[in-house]
C-alpha cells in the first residue's frame, strides 16, 4: 500500500506539470458541480478469489458538488453515481475455467466443464455516495492545480450477475445470469486521489468485504483495492 500512495504522488505530480505546461487552457462549461469518470483495476486481497488483474476493471461515474472553505484552499464535495466492478475469473487448480453460482446458504466456484470458454466474467453494480475534501494549490483556476484529495464512499448494491461466453461450432454463445450471489448489501471504503489539470490517479480501498460474512466462496473475507486514473468530464 506504501508503494502505490508513493507512485500516486509521483504521478499525480507529473500530470500537474503536465497541466500547467500547457499555454493554451481549454474552456469549461458553465455547469455547477463536477461529473467525474474512474477507470481502474480491481484487486482482490485474497489468492482464494482468482481473477485476472488487467481484465477486471472497475467504472465509477459520479458527480460532485463543490463548496470551498471560506478563503482556505481546501474545499468540501459531497457527490453520487454508480460504481460498476467487473472481475474476470481466473482458472482453477485443475487449469478450468469457472464461474461464480449463487445457492440458499452461499456462492461458490465452479468449473464451466466441457465447454469451450472465451472469457467468464462476475459483474457488481453500486449506487454510491462517495464525500470527499479536496486541496488544490491554486482553487481560482483548478484546471491548474496540484489536487490532494481524500474520500469516503458508501454504496448501496444494485445486482451481481455472471456472464460468460463459449464457442459451439466457431458460433460465440453468452450466458447471462443474475443472482443476489450473497453479495454485501451496503459497502464502504476510502480514497486517495492526486493529480492536476483534470486528471488524477486514485487508490481505493473497500474497507467491508463484497460477501456478506461466512456466505461468500472462500471461507475469508475478501476485500477489494482498486486503483487507476481518475477524469473530470467537466
Amino acid at each position: 500500500m506504501k508503494r502505490i500512495i508513493i507512485l500516486l504522488f509521483v504521478l499525480g505530480g507529473f500530470l500537474s506539470a503536465v497541466a500547467q505546461d500547457n499555454e493554451e487552457k481549454k474552456g469549461r462549461p458553465d455547469i455547477p458541480g463536477i461529473l467525474q469518470m474512474d477507470w481502474g483495476f480491481n484487486i482482490p486481497n485474497s489468492d482464494n478469489f482468482p481473477t485476472r488483474t488487467f481484465n477486471s476493471r472497475a467504472i465509477n461515474i459520479h458527480y460532485f458538488q463543490s463548496f470551498q472553505l471560506g478563503e482556505s484552499k481546501i474545499s468540501f464535495h459531497p457527490g453520487i453515481g454508480i460504481g460498476i466492478d467487473k472481475f474476470r475469473l481466473d482458472f482453477d487448480s485443475l487449469n478450468r475455467e469457472q464461474t461464480i453460482f449463487h445457492a440458499p446458504d452461499s456462492a461458490y466456484f465452479s468449473p464451466l466443464e466441457n465447454l469451450d470458454i472465451i472469457k467468464s466474467d462476475f459483474i457488481v453494480n453500486y449506487l454510491e455516495v462517495p464525500v470527499e475534501f479536496r486541496y488544490n494549490t491554486n482553487p481560482r483556476d483548478v484546471s491548474r492545480s496540484f489536487t490532494v484529495a481524500v474520500g469516503a464512499k458508501v454504496g448501496l448494491l444494485l445486482k451481481g450477475k455472471t456472464k460468460y461466453s463459449y464457442n459451439v461450432d466457431t458460433e460465440v454463445h453468452k450466458i447471462k445470469e443474475q443472482h443476489p450471489f450473497h453479495l454485501t448489501r451496503i459497502r464502504y471504503g476510502a480514497y486517495l486521489r492526486v493529480g492536476g489539470g483534470g486528471f488524477n490517479v486514485f487508490v481505493n480501498y473497500m474497507i467491508s468485504p463484497i460477501f456478506v460474512e461466512g456466505e461468500g466462496p472462500t471461507d475469508e473475507n475478501i476485500n477489494v483495492v482498486t486503483t487507476g486514473l481518475s477524469i473530470n468530464l467537466f
